[in-house]
């Protein structure tokens, strides 16, 4: 095993969260053996000394070192082998990234809301919560409205974020579309702008 490439899990925290882990790059560099001492179940005073071997590694992001025993190191070496070949059943879902929390969740208040503040839905929800607090200001700008007066376009852009917004395509022509509305109800470029082009 000397040599080999592993992929270590190491616990973040065993005692506030023990099920959120770090996973780094090492080398296996040597084994020793070790001694431990165990007393026997039926409680007597009889003791058994055990001997294993304990295994060192050496970790790529610091080159710090850390022991493992024959079953973790199995395990290290494995999960390597299967993150190297990019194995399509293989996830770590216990990676410190995912529980991550963006700071765009707190627009929504709700610290619930953060771990899906990247979603298109919610994407989606916030341009139309924007939406809702620019157009009354901007809707006496111009005497043309034709985004919300008696034009029915606000109302259709309005439910199709929310009822129809699922990936970042939809996403992106709604924006697109508020985008030019707006651009509409600011008067549009300026009459000395068009006639020099």
């Amino acid at each position: 095993a000397i040599g080999l490439r592993v992929r270590v899990r190491q616990v973040v925290d065993p005692l506030k969260d023990p099920v959120v882990a770090n996973y780094n790059l090492g080398v296996v560099f040597g084994w020793k053996k070790h001694e431990e001492t165990t007393c026997y179940e039926g409680g007597g005073d009889e003791t058994e000394t055990i001997n294993y071997p304990i295994w060192r590694v050496i970790l790529d992001k610091d080159g710090s070192g850390i022991h493992m025993n024959g079953e973790e190191l199995l395990d290290s070496i494995c999960r390597y082998k299967r993150w190297r070949n990019n194995e399509k059943d293989y996830f770590e879902d216990d990676i410190a990234i995912l529980n991550y929390r963006n700071s765009l969740g707190r627009h929504c208040g709700k610290a619930a809301d953060a771990g899906f503040s990247a979603t298109p839905s919610y994407l989606a929800r916030l341009m139309v919560k924007r939406e809702q607090e620019l157009y009354t200001s901007l809707k006496h700008l111009t005497y043309d409205n034709n985004w919300g007066g008696k034009s029915s376009a606000r109302n259709i852009w309005i439910t199709s974020m929310r009822d129809e917004c699922y990936d970042y395509r939809t996403v992106k022509s709604g924006m697109f579309t508020l985008e030019d509305a707006f651009f509409k109800l600011t008067g549009g470029f300026p009459e000395c702008m068009i006639s020099s082009t």
